[in-house]
């Protein structure tokens, strides 16, 4: 609908514009004629006094007509008839509503270029003549017989080129918009392929599909941390799933500096991090800030190294079944009411996997992350494959003692 009324507005404006030029055609052709240009002061009698109201053109010559007719009138024309096709098409290939409205703008720029150029460049005299001359009458002989006609053709031949432009280049462009969304975003997505170098087989499999919930936990996760008292303001109503945010239990883990990792190692046995514990009591360290740093831009075996070598991390059960239930895609109704080191057991069948890390990370003890014998996630018992750092250096005192 936007772009209708884009292509209708725009148009216009190349329609007032024709308009315009045509009546200074006719004011033009309306002039007395001659062999040369006369233009005379205008001079006004009031209360017996004389006074020069500037200047009129009073004979213009035909070489002066025709080079107007041919470097001014006919160029208009041209332009007028251009901007016509191409601005349209410029119009309707926008890419968005933002996109539209500039590209509007820009060629209501286009057609202003004109007065632009005189404004910047003409001469003093020249404005100073165009100033004071008197203005033509806007004469064209078929609008002498029917003046009143001349909006309603005007409107006509915009509606007609509309209807030109909806059949040949603006329903084509949706036609093919929709033929490129089919392409790009019909049938089946879940898949991966790739071509078989040896044969030119195209080889193909299944995939997961998008997980939309996975953006909502980690922004459910950060409005937790921040302690937000959500509430319906101004008509707008909080959506269910978050409601009482800032009452639910924590599921980020908040890295600490040497201090109170040493505390807390005491404590409860971890020192990558801890839960349950709010932004404010923690106070802030430079090299908490740096771990941060790295996780966000580090390998997999870089990450490993703030990981500590416990199942769950210190996690509630309940926050590490979260977890799980997003590596292996569905729900895991079994695991209700389980804490951390039951919830790593029930999995330990899946350790060997080729592509959980994540669960290794989180599950380190019962996959063997420190045992140097059978662990249960064989030859993936190695940082690289998600075991943290701690498991190996533990591993190595084991073997020592």
């Amino acid at each position: 609908v936007m772009c209708v009324l884009a292509v209708f507005l725009w148009l216009t404006t190349v329609m007032q514009d024709v308009r315009a030029n045509w009546r200074f055609l006719g004011a033009l052709l309306h002039l007395p004629r001659g062999s040369q240009t006369l233009i005379g002061q205008c001079v006004s009698t009031i209360d017996g006094s004389s006074a020069t109201e500037g200047a009129s053109i009073l004979m213009i010559s035909h070489v002066r007509v025709w080079c107007t007719v041919l470097f001014s009138v006919v160029p208009r024309f041209l332009v007028a008839a251009c901007l016509t096709f191409l601005g349209t098409k410029y119009l309707v290939f926008s890419a968005s509503m933002s996109d539209l409205l500039l590209n509007a703008m820009a060629l209501e720029f286009v057609t202003r270029i004109d007065e632009l150029l005189f404004a910047a460049f003409a001469p003093k005299r020249l404005k100073a003549l165009i100033r004071n001359i008197e203005a033509l009458e806007p004469i064209a002989p078929w609008c002498k017989r029917a003046p009143s006609l001349v909006p309603w053709v005007c409107l006509l031949s915009v509606l007609l080129l509309l209807n030109y432009f909806w059949d040949g280049v603006i329903h084509d462009f949706m036609g093919r918009a929709e033929l490129a969304e089919d392409f790009m975003c019909g049938g089946e997505q879940n898949f991966v392929y790739t071509k078989n170098p040896v044969n030119g087989v195209i080889m193909a499999t299944s995939s997961e599909p998008n997980h939309p919930d996975d953006a909502f936990d980690t922004v459910a996760s950060i409005l937790n941390l921040a302690q937000l008292d959500l509430k319906d303001t101004y008509g707008f109503k909080v959506p269910e799933a978050l409601v009482g945010i800032a009452d639910r239990p924590q599921t980020a883990m908040i890295q600490v500096g040497p201090k109170l990792a040493s505390e807390e190692w005491e404590r409860a046995g971890t020192h990558a991090g801890i839960f349950n514990r709010s932004l404010g009591s923690v106070p802030a360290e430079k090299v908490a800030f740096v771990r941060l740093s790295m996780l966000s831009t580090g390998t997999p075996s870089e990450a490993a190294e703030f990981l500590p070598c416990n199942d769950g991390a210190g996690t509630t059960g309940h926050v590490l079944k979260a977890q799980v239930e997003k590596i292996f895609g569905y729900t895991m109704e079994n695991m209700t009411g389980m804490n951390s080191k039951e919830v790593c057991q029930s999995l330990v069948d899946n350790c060997d996997g080729m592509y959980m890390m994540s669960l290794r990370a989180l599950c380190p003890v019962t996959c063997g992350c420190h045992r140097w014998w059978d662990p249960p996630a064989a030859f993936y018992a190695v940082t690289e494959h998600g075991c943290p750092t701690d498991c190996r250096t533990l591993m190595t005192v084991t073997r020592k003692s």
